[in-house]
């Protein structure tokens, strides 16, 4: 198993993110593509130039690339089609550069503006996510979908989709915040999910808001599932460390450690 965190909960943001999991040795970390005009965005040649630069010296890998831009530009919805264009240049940024830095996988939230809610939007997600499959399909870079639903809607997105490099990006406590079980999603899409998945707890309803097992996630029914299941993919840490940083980082990989050994 290899551990590693997502970009948006260090202490530390852009190219720097990888040298500051380097000092806890995480191997792998999931980085935002960025928003187009803006300093972060990954259509920037320099950027992806630093970024080439800090996986060689750090050897931290970026194991994903997230389009969270999507959270807040929909794809669908009444203002789907306006933003349309932007959304599908950003992904195609993000896949370019996704092969440039060897990054397997690109995933697409399907939260905020972009959330599924009725069977046209999930029609309308699953056909923008086909063309992203198609997309990445020459650059052997598979597209995810990290989304809201529950198992059957799941099943019936990646039926729709239905390419061959589409998968499922599992969380440990999205699902309970939809009033989904975790352990259920993970049993009925192991063989269409990412094996990369996203670990974070909350209580109240929120986010991220409380160390791996002190919260509402099932985090313990969830690596006893992940464990019955033989898995030996990447537990990606996506809580908020907003207090003592370094102290509650360092306290949920010892809890992943723990867990799975």
């Amino acid at each position: 198993m290899k551990l590693g965190i997502a970009q948006w909960c260090l202490d530390k943001s852009d190219v720097e993110s990888l040298y500051r999991a380097s000092e806890f040795n995480l191997s792998l970390i999931h980085i935002d593509a960025g928003c187009l005009g803006e300093k972060n965005c990954l259509e920037n040649e320099s950027l992806r130039k630093e970024y080439c630069r800090a996986i060689n010296l750090t050897g931290v890998k970026v194991g994903a690339i997230a389009l969270n831009q999507l959270n807040d530009l929909a794809i669908v919805g009444k203002n789907k089609d306006s933003s349309f264009r932007e959304n599908f240049y950003l992904l195609k940024i993000a896949i370019d550069a996704a092969m440039e830095f060897k990054t397997p996988l690109v995933f697409l939230p399907s939260f905020g503006e972009s959330e599924i809610h009725d069977s046209p939007e999930l029609d309308h997600t699953a056909q923008f996510i086909r063309l992203a499959c198609d997309y990445a399909i020459p650059k052997s870079i598979q597209i995810a979908s990290e989304n809201s639903l529950d198992l059957s809607h799941n099943i019936s997105l990646h039926e729709k989709v239905n390419k061959k490099n589409f998968c499922i990006l599992m969380d440990t406590q999205n699902p309970t915040l939809w009033n989904h079980s975790p352990s259920i999603l993970i049993r009925g899409l192991w063989n269409i999910m990412s094996k990369q998945i996203h670990f974070k707890d909350g209580v109240n309803g929120i986010m991220a808001n409380a160390l791996l097992g002190r919260g509402d996630a099932e985090i313990i029914n969830t690596v006893k599932t992940l464990k019955s299941l033989d898995f030996n993919g990447c537990v990606i840490l996506e809580n908020e460390y907003y207090e003592n940083f370094e102290n509650s980082l360092l306290q949920d990989i010892s809890t992943v450690h723990e867990l799975f050994s």
